[in-house]
C-alpha cells in the first residue's frame, strides 16, 4: 500500500495536511504534517473511508499542539504516536479506541485531563512516561482495565492514582518512579521496582537465586541482592568477573551491553568491593 498526502479542513476552516496510508476499508494516518496549528482535529474519514488508525510517531514532537479533538471510529493509537508534544493540554480518547502504543504519550508534560477509552484493557509501557504528572491531574482509568505495563506512569511522583478492581495484572515496575496508588488488593514491592527486579540468576557455585533488591549505585551500576535456598547474598551489577549470570539469555545480553558500555564501572565495582559506595 503507497502512502499518500491528503489536506484535510478542521472544524476550525484551517487546512491540515497528513500523509496517509488507504486500505480497502480504513484509512491509517501515517504522518502529521502542520506545523503551524495548536488546536487539530484527527479526521473521522479521509478519502471516502474512515480514519481508524494513528500510526507510530504520527505526532510525534508536535510542540505547537494543545488540544486535539479525536472522532468515534478511531480504533488504534501507535507506539510514541503523541509523544514529545509537551504543550498537549488534554486528552479525550473515543471509547472506540481499544489500544494505544508503549510510549504513545511519552513527555506530554503540559497534560492536565485525561480521560481513557471506557473499553481500554492494557495501559501500555511507558504510556504516561515523563510526563511528571503534578498532584492536580484529572486522570480517569477505565473501568474494563486489566493490565497495567513496566513504566506506564514513569517520573510522575506526585499523581495519586486509583486503580479499578478490573486490574488483575501489575507488571513488575509498573509504577517505579510514579504515582502514589490506591487500591483494594495488598501492594506488592515489585511493582515500584526496576528491572531486574525478581530475575534468575546463577552463579558460579551452580545455585539459581532470585533477585529481591535493588539499590542505585552510580553510572548506571547497582547492587543487586540475590535470594538464594539458603540465604542471601549481595552482587554487583554488570557483573565483571563471572560472578553470577543471568537464567534467561535476553537478560544476560542486556547485562553483557551494558558492561560494555558502562565505562566506569571497573572503578565503581573497586568501590563498592572495599565498601567506598
Amino acid at each position: 500500500m503507497n502512502v499518500q498526502q491528503e489536506h484535510f479542513v478542521n472544524a476550525y476552516n484551517r487546512s491540515q495536511l497528513f500523509s496517509i496510508t488507504e486500505c480497502p476499508d480504513h484509512i491509517e494516518l501515517v504522518r502529521y504534517l502542520t506545523t503551524d496549528l495548536s488546536i487539530v482535529e484527527v479526521p473521522e474519514t479521509l478519502c471516502g473511508k474512515p480514519v481508524t488508525v494513528i500510526c507510530d510517531a504520527c505526532f510525534f514532537a508536535h510542540k505547537e499542539l494543545e488540544y486535539v479533538t479525536f472522532h468515534s471510529g478511531l480504533e488504534t493509537i501507535g507506539d510514541s504516536a503523541f509523544a514529545m508534544c509537551r504543550q498537549l493540554k488534554e486528552l479525550n480518547l473515543p471509547d472506540t479506541v481499544t489500544q494505544i502504543g508503549p510510549r504513545a504519550f511519552r513527555d506530554c508534560k503540559g497534560l492536565k485531563k485525561i480521560v481513557l477509552p471506557s473499553r481500554l484493557e492494557t495501559i501500555s509501557t511507558g504510556l504516561f512516561s515523563f510526563c511528571y504528572f503534578g498532584s492536580t491531574v484529572d486522570i480517569r482509568l477505565p473501568k474494563q482495565l486489566r493490565r497495567i505495563q513496566t513504566h506506564a506512569f514513569y517520573s510522575c511522583s506526585m499523581l495519586t492514582l486509583n486503580i479499578p478492581d478490573s486490574v488483575t495484572e501489575i507488571d513488575t515496575g509498573a509504577f517505579c518512579g510514579c504515582p502514589k496508588i490506591e487500591i483494594s488488593r495488598p501492594i506488592e514491592k515489585g511493582w515500584f521496582m526496576e528491572w531486574p527486579y525478581m530475575e534468575k540468576v546463577c552463579d558460579k557455585k551452580g545455585r539459581t537465586g532470585s533477585i529481591i533488591n535493588i539499590i542505585e549505585l552510580q553510572s548506571g551500576c547497582k547492587e543487586l541482592t540475590v535470594q538464594f535456598e539458603n540465604g542471601t547474598e549481595r552482587f554487583f551489577y554488570p557483573c565483571l568477573h563471572e560472578e553470577y549470570s543471568f537464567c534467561n539469555a535476553h537478560n544476560q545480553k542486556i547485562m553483557q551491553r551494558e558492561r560494555n558500555e558502562l565505562s566506569d564501572a571497573a572503578a565503581l565495582f573497586d568501590q563498592w568491593q572495599n565498601g567506598m559506595i
